[in-house]
């Protein structure tokens, strides 16, 4: 096949030849050099030529791969166009490193390329510019979220500006509520400017209306059976962490909810977790022994240049409502070998969310 580009190898490769089409072996070849350098190009490409099977490759790599290093690459995270960015952040398969909070600065930052870069890849020339644009910015020491603070504080939100509105889709996918756990995560979330008040606002009322309406209650009022396996992947916290190599030391998720933490371990191909709470916090764990707790954990190895290797994911599990702090308990078990290294995902819902009428903008 001729040295050249994407396109060009679709066209070549849908030419008849002895009355066969090969359509479908330029997906292959395609899906199988699918980087952190290809990755938007072929999608572009997918949706062009209405190849369904490379744009599923390509979307499972960003599930993935989104939050590595190599794809926040200024001149490459900005070229995510933002169909496909909000497929991926409302995707409860996303591997979110390590929370929803990096995630989010992961978008701010994607927006803000966007805004002084532009989103196409440009000739060499423009290529130049950009990154000259950058360190002049780099040089100001400014950052997307001081951007944002600067240009749309103290009373505004960037969202709710002309410029914001193609990204509100983006960030009414984000979980959101998880990122308003503490207080200093909610001054942070107020400072930035870029999600509107209202939204921040919404999430405090529904956590306080949450503790009045199970705080004190008897256990028959709380609503066991009402949460669908949908409802669990649409609004359950993502947690993750990438292992390079196997270990029996446990890692920590801290705040994922108010006063407690999840630590996990990769032991022998077992995926164990174990709560902590912060005891200077009384009522905490009674609190959440009484709520209804579903997990889930998925693994992926990777092969060299982030390709995805084998997989494993476990069913929605319901942990008992008894659960100790500090007691493990086994989430997932991968049958055979994984090599490493390996990205760990767990998704995780404590007690039914209230609703989220509010994000809009």
């Amino acid at each position: 096949m001729p040295n050249s580009n994407a396109s060009d190898a679709l066209q070549w490769y849908r030419q008849p030849r002895d009355g066969l089409h090969l359509s479908n072996l330029c997906e292959k070849s395609l899906g199988k050099s699918v980087s952190h350098l290809t990755a938007t190009h072929y999608y572009h490409v997918a949706c062009e030529n209405e190849m369904q099977n490379l744009r599923k490759i390509v979307v499972d790599w960003f599930l993935v791969n989104l939050m590595d290093p190599s794809v926040g690459q200024p001149h490459l995270l900005r070229r995510i166009p933002i169909e496909l960015m909000t497929e991926l952040v409302a995707s409860p398969n996303l591997y979110v490193v390590p929370g929803e909070k990096e995630l989010y600065e992961l978008l701010c930052m994607w927006m803000y390329l966007r805004i002084h870069l532009g989103s196409e890849p440009g000739d060499l020339e423009n290529q130049g510019k950009a990154r000259q644009t950058l360190r002049k910015l780099e040089a100001a020491q400014m950052t997307p979220l001081r951007y944002f603070a600067e240009r749309y504080g103290p009373r505004g939100s960037f969202l709710e500006t002309a410029a914001g509105q193609p990204y509100v889709k983006v960030f009414q996918k984000l979980r959101t509520q998880y990122l308003c756990i503490s207080d200093s995560s909610v001054k942070e979330l107020d400072d930035g400017r870029v999600l509107p008040a209202k939204w921040v606002g919404g999430h405090l009322l529904n956590s306080w209306l949450d503790s009045v309406l199970y705080f004190d209650v008897d256990a028959e009022y709380l609503p066991h059976g009402m949460v669908t396996s949908e409802f669990f992947l649409k609004r359950c916290n993502r947690l993750g962490i990438v292992l390079t190599k196997p270990s029996k030391e446990w890692w920590r998720w801290p705040n994922v909810a108010i006063g407690m933490d999840i630590c996990g371990t990769m032991q022998d191909y077992k995926l164990k977790i174990r709560f902590e709470y912060d005891l200077k916090l009384s009522g905490l764990l009674k609190y959440y022994q009484r709520q209804q707790i579903l997990v889930r954990g998925l693994v992926v190895a990777l092969k060299e240049g982030l390709q995805l290797g084998h997989s494993a994911k476990s069913p929605i599990i319901p942990l008992d409502a008894s659960l100790e702090s500090g007691m493990p308990v086994t989430i997932l078990e991968v049958n055979g070998w994984l090599p490493y290294p390996l990205k760990v995902s767990l998704n995780i819902l404590i007690g039914v969310p209230l609703h989220e009428s509010f994000k809009v903008a």
